[in-house]
């Protein structure tokens, strides 16, 4: 394994576990290529959170842009001092023929995040769509799946796990005064917004999530409703992290506050892949 290759793994253990342990489970012909987009996203994805200047912001996506540029215009020949992430991608790139529109996409709708709660739903599932989605397309280009069907449950799928990610982060991003859940749910429930700020649980809190919730397992059903080549399958295995945190949030009353939300149940999450994994299916 290469120097670079053995970064990207590893920065995906630590910051992604779930991830990692869906892209162990992919052929080994594709799994560099795997931890290579995931390593993209986590370093495109904490740009916001590492940097409050707009302007030094709008600088470090200016030089993702640049790096992929290279790549896509370049191939291997990127010279000396370019990021590991972009050695495996440049590889991954050589190997699979990447598309770059859905690069694009990822840092379009990162870089348009405003950190601002959302209005709607619609919103939630479009900045799902531009990333979470994206890097499933991705994901099945990597595993040379080029297939109408494969995309309709990326898509689908992206948007199901962007909404369960978002609620999963709800008690992190309070602690910086944030809120994601749209805001049309907390009308339609008559949420109190400086009481989510402070970390209280209410009942019309819970009926929020609760439709919020419910709008991901759709997505996450319709993913697995169509009919997808056995070869898309290890793109679609993180169909399991969705499923697992929204059992668990279930099983909490959908008190997103509930301590065991935020408890690592990996073992658990293993054995579904595994076994997702050997049936053929996500």
């Amino acid at each position: 394994m290469s120097t670079a290759a053995r970064h990207c793994m590893e920065l995906v253990k630590r910051s992604e576990h779930a991830h990692y342990l869906c892209a162990l489970l992919v052929p080994s012909a594709s799994r560099d290529a795997q931890m290579a987009l995931r390593a993209f996203n986590i370093e495109t994805a904490s740009i916001m959170e590492r940097v409050t200047d707009p302007h030094a912001a709008k600088l470090r996506f200016s030089f993702w842009r640049i790096q992929l540029g290279q790549m896509f215009d370049g191939g291997q020949d990127l010279g000396q001092g370019v990021p590991p992430v972009i050695t495996e991608l440049s590889r991954a790139h050589t190997r699979w023929g990447l598309s770059r529109r859905w690069f694009d996409r990822v840092l379009q709708a990162r870089e348009g995040d405003t950190g601002k709660q959302p209005e709607t739903v619609k919103e939630v599932e479009e900045f799902g769509e531009g990333t979470s989605s994206s890097l499933m397309y991705l994901s099945l280009e990597a595993l040379g799946v080029r297939e109408i069907q494969a995309d309709h449950a990326a898509s689908h799928l992206g948007k199901a796990l962007a909404i369960g990610g978002l609620l999963r982060g709800l008690p992190h991003h309070i602690q910086k005064q944030q809120i994601f859940v749209p805001a049309e749910l907390f009308r339609t429930h008559k949420v109190e917004t400086r009481a989510v700020l402070r970390g209280d649980n209410t009942k019309e809190l819970e009926d929020a999530v609760f439709e919020l919730a419910t709008w991901s397992k759709q997505h996450l059903d319709h993913a697995r409703e169509l009919t997808v080549p056995n070869a898309a399958m290890p793109a679609l295995l993180p169909a399991a992290i969705c499923e697992q945190y929204l059992k668990a949030l279930e099983k909490a009353n959908f008190n997103v506050f509930d301590p065991r939300l935020q408890q690592p149940i990996h073992f658990w999450l293993q054995v579904e892949l595994a076994k997702n994994s050997f049936m053929g299916r996500f």
